[in-house]
């Protein structure tokens, strides 16, 4: 049931990524902010699979659910920590 639920918040995790994301920079450094955090996800889907298989391939299934359950939790957690809240204001205010 875990990997139902799992597979089915991982588009709702990347649009709330991309979203959220651009609004965090200052206009002059939009373009390279979205850029850089872009790569994040395409490094992800070289990384994981194969840190998945390794960690299958030795036995270790419990830790690779775990560790591909964690990084939506430290993701959550990193905005949560240090995110600023964007609704209602205009860019001009989230430059200052």
């Amino acid at each position: 049931m875990g990997e139902v639920v799992g597979a089915a918040r991982g588009p709702n995790d990347f649009i709330t990524v991309y979203v959220y994301t651009p609004e965090m920079y200052p206009t002059s450094v939009r373009a390279l902010g979205c850029g850089v955090a872009g790569i994040w996800p395409k490094f992800a889907a070289i990384i994981g699979p194969m840190a998945v298989t390794r960690l299958m391939g030795d036995g270790h299934v419990d830790v690779a659910f775990y560790a591909l359950a964690a990084v939506p939790l430290v993701a959550a957690l990193a905005v949560a920590l240090f995110g600023i809240e964007t609704r209602g204001k205009v860019l001009e205010e989230l430059d200052a």
